[in-house]
């Protein structure tokens, strides 16, 4: 922006639709920074967009040919599942060698959205097959997630 001091005049979102409320900014120096709190107030289940239009002091960008110390932030919004909550821990109980044994657990979503997820495993065991690792909860429903386990030899 500018080696000189930057006095932040107005925030203010570039549409008229007042989704979203922050703090005032106060003066800042070169290589600063503020932190800008946004409260997001939807009206609705669904994507938002809009930006933050900071406007310095002493701006002239309305010259020809002049810079602009303006900024424009991007600011997104959109619905998220509710907490997911997976097992910390899954007990097969007494298993065979090479018997499959397979939990299930649910993924659920409270919004009247559907959602696409994407399981990712971390350390790979040939022991253990996840099932589906990618799909679509339904709005206000859940989707089956299935954990297989089949014990190539004994041990715990």
């Amino acid at each position: 922006m500018s080696e000189q001091i930057v006095e932040g005049e107005k925030l203010q979102a570039v549409t008229k639709k007042n989704l979203f409320h922050s703090n005032r900014l106060v003066s800042l120096g070169a290589g600063c920074s503020q932190k800008i709190i946004i409260d997001f107030y939807p009206t609705e289940h669904r994507y938002y967009y809009d930006c933050i239009r900071i406007h310095a002091e002493g701006d002239n960008s309305l010259d020809e040919g002049a810079e602009s110390n303006n900024m424009l932030i991007p600011i997104h919004g959109y619905p998220v599942v509710n907490d997911v909550i997976f097992p910390k821990m899954i007990d097969f109980g007494d298993c065979f060698v090479s018997e499959a044994v397979t939990k299930n657990f649910n993924i659920q979503c409270n919004v009247p959205i559907q959602f696409e997820y994407e399981l990712s495993l971390v350390r790979p065991n040939p022991n253990f097959k996840i099932t589906p690792l990618k799909g679509v909860i339904p709005p206000n429903g859940a989707t089956k997630i299935g954990i297989t386990f089949v014990p190539g030899m004994y041990g715990t």
